[in-house]
């Protein structure tokens, strides 16, 4: 008689002879709903609710989700939170996080983009407006900067 061999869960998951076989971390489990649970929770790999797959390492998980069109990641927020489309992450983005326009790039709140401002892009100490030039930053003449122009000169 034939063996019956068939992979589940991204291919990790062994059928044979009726048993799951995890070919991650070799334990065998007796039903298909046990083979599941074993992928969804144990930490010896990682697991992809929405695709309902497993992954040898929590990089790999990370490298499928980059990949995939169906995860929209917010990769600022911890934990990370999966959108159901690219407009949903888009609006949190939107709404939730704060975007420097010169990167491109959002950051988590607005203490953290006020102090990239300032970092990288000659920001103004007070409300990190950002200056194109550091000369252009400490020698202001806006009335809302004037204070600070004169404090720092």
């Amino acid at each position: 008689m034939a063996s019956d061999s068939r992979y589940y869960f991204g291919g990790y998951i062994q059928l044979h002879d009726g048993r799951y076989w995890c070919r991650i971390c070799g334990m065998w489990l007796g039903n298909y709903d046990n083979a599941r649970i074993h992928c969804a929770t144990t930490k010896a790999h990682s697991w992809c609710e929405p695709c309902e797959r497993v992954f040898v390492s929590e990089n790999a998980l990370e490298n499928h989700q980059l990949d995939s069109d169906l995860h929209n990641i917010c990769w600022i927020c911890e934990p990370e939170k999966d959108f159901d489309t690219e407009r949903d992450l888009d609006h949190h983005l939107d709404n939730c996080h704060y975007f420097c326009e010169i990167c491109e790039d959002y950051y988590q709140t607005e203490d953290d983009l006020k102090d990239h401002n300032i970092e990288e892009h000659w920001g103004c100490h007070t409300c990190g407006e950002p200056f194109s030039t550091k000369a252009a930053r400490d020698g202001v003449s806006s009335p809302s900067h004037f204070y600070l122009a004169s404090y720092i000169l």
